[in-house]
């Protein structure tokens, strides 16, 4: 019987913003799109190729000192099948040093914002993240 094989590629761009709209707000944008192209299961001579789209939207709000909190809205498009997902994610920040920032918080979306993953929509969690800024 003949295996299974799955040869993949990815290929991602992705342009990231923010602007300081007053000294406690801080509004993020991310725009992202993945082509995937990988071998159907059952032949090696068929190359599917798929074309996602993400964009996130965020606010971040400085309650007092290095502590924020921040918000941001989802969106995450696949073209070919034409399924559209969206959700929240919450978080709460705190900046250790002008350049690292530490966080915890819930993403009720359910999808991750790193399109080089398999996206199995397994990630509606709570999550820590630590973001160094060069």
């Amino acid at each position: 019987s003949p295996q299974s094989t799955q040869a993949s590629r990815k290929e991602v761009a992705s342009l990231d913003w923010s602007f300081d709209i007053t000294q406690k707000l801080e509004w993020t944008d991310k725009l992202a799109a993945r082509r995937s192209r990988f071998n159907e299961a059952d032949s090696l001579r068929k190359l599917i190729t798929t074309h996602t789209l993400l964009s996130i939207h965020r606010l971040n709000y400085n309650v007092w000192k290095a502590i924020e909190v921040g918000g941001e809205y989802r969106i995450l498009y696949q073209h070919e099948t034409r399924t559209q997902r969206e959700g929240w994610l919450t978080e709460l920040g705190w900046r250790a040093k002008k350049n690292i920032r530490l966080g915890v918080g819930y993403n009720f979306s359910g999808f991750s914002d790193n399109l080089f993953s398999n996206n199995d929509y397994s990630v509606k969690k709570v999550f820590v993240r630590v973001q160094v800024v060069l």
